[in-house]
């Protein structure tokens, strides 16, 4: 009888843009069963295809709430989840799923544990005494309740020191594993700049709509940029989410579209990635932190040089002038320095876009995370 594998995971959204492959594959070896909030999915065979081994249970997003009766009460829910399942091995997906993984784990007869810390930007970044309370809560959970069989899976070495020195346990176990995979036979290379230095440069910036990813510096900086080099153009392309605290404000958004230094592409389906990234020359994330940006990789699987913050997860992808440049996060200026070194150094470009796509095959192929999540378990 083969293991089972279980991974919570809060949205499904989530699960089919960032895991699906990954998992899918792990479903070859394991039983695999996903608990996550199907609510917003009209038909799971239509979108995840009828050959698929993965099993899924539904599970409400737990709503952010300091009222600690509905929060037990949904421990308690999802346990009895749990229980029907039966799992040998678990993998709770967001260090907010490892929270409430962590308070579980005594109460679960599993094999072990795993808590996937997926990024600790918004985490650390806050300063709000609502966010002060919760790394307080976090940390006495994370100091005291973690039992042998749980062990912590970073994408980047500085989540992995940060967290372990907030939490100060030293009986923490814990690996490093890049990400989720990229499968370089659908995102393959393409061709882009040839030895041609006259084309006009497209800059391409996809992500969510949030402050935290650098959205205001890039448009102001394109606005000087733009003046300077009126040949050159910016896009973006990402989803405006009104009722995420993190995204931009409504005034903002509506200054971007009408912004005619910007391009606006609007959202993009996930499917429809690779394809946009033909289009454009290169990709930029000025990102205050990242666990490991997932459509970073994908931009430089397809050859697209890289301009992204010099803070964790973004500096795991870029060699600095190999395949694009390190920023400063949070700084306009030197979004304007990177960008007009591309544009004053074009001979460079074709050798950036073939080390982007050198350094996803060498570090980040599917095959290679697949390996490695087996070798977890199987640890």
């Amino acid at each position: 009888m083969r293991s089972k594998l279980a991974f919570i995971i809060n949205e499904y959204a989530f699960f089919k843009s960032h895991r699906y492959h990954l998992i899918n594959l792990l479903s070859s070896y394991y039983d695999v069963e996903i608990i996550t909030d199907l609510s917003a999915l009209k038909d799971l065979k239509t979108d995840i295809g009828t050959n698929s081994n993965i099993k899924f249970t539904h599970s409400s997003k737990r709503t952010p709430s300091i009222n600690p009766l509905k929060f037990f009460t949904f421990i308690q829910q999802l346990k009895n989840k749990i229980d029907r399942i039966d799992p040998d091995y678990i993998f709770f997906v967001s260090l907010e799923n490892c929270f409430i993984g962590a308070i579980l784990s005594k109460y679960i007869d599993t094999k072990n544990n795993f808590f996937l810390v997926t990024g600790l930007g918004s985490f650390f970044n806050t300063n709000s005494f609502k966010g002060k309370l919760k790394k307080l809560l976090y940390k006495i959970v994370f100091q005291f309740l973690l039992s042998p069989k749980n062990k912590f899976v970073f994408q980047n070495i500085d989540d992995q020191t940060d967290l372990k020195l907030f939490i100060t346990n030293n009986q923490i176990k814990s690996s490093i594993i890049e990400g989720n995979g990229i499968d370089t036979n659908k995102l393959r290379f393409h061709e882009r700049f040839m030895k041609n230095l006259n084309q006009e440069i497209k800059f391409l910036l996809a992500s969510k709509l949030q402050k935290e990813k650098g959205i205001l510096e890039f448009i102001n900086a394109s606005k000087v940029l733009k003046k300077r080099y009126p040949e050159t153009s910016f896009y973006i392309a990402g989803e405006f989410d009104p009722t995420n605290k993190l995204s931009i404000e409504r005034s903002e958004f509506n200054a971007m579209r009408e912004c005619k230094e910007i391009n606006y592409l609007g959202f993009i389906q996930n499917n429809e990635m690779p394809a946009l990234f033909k289009e454009y020359d290169v990709f930029i994330l000025p990102s205050y932190r990242e666990g490991l940006p997932s459509v970073a990789l994908e931009a430089a699987a397809t050859g697209m040089p890289l301009i992204m913050s010099n803070v964790p997860g973004c500096k795991s992808i870029i060699e600095n002038n190999k395949n694009g440049y390190l920023i400063e996060p949070k700084s306009k200026s030197s979004i304007i320095v990177a960008v007009e070194k591309i544009i004053n150094n074009k001979e460079k470009l074709e050798y950036f876009s073939h080390r982007s796509r050198a350094i996803v095959e060498e570090r980040f192929k599917i095959e290679k995370i697949l390996t490695q999540y087996l070798d977890l378990i199987n640890s």
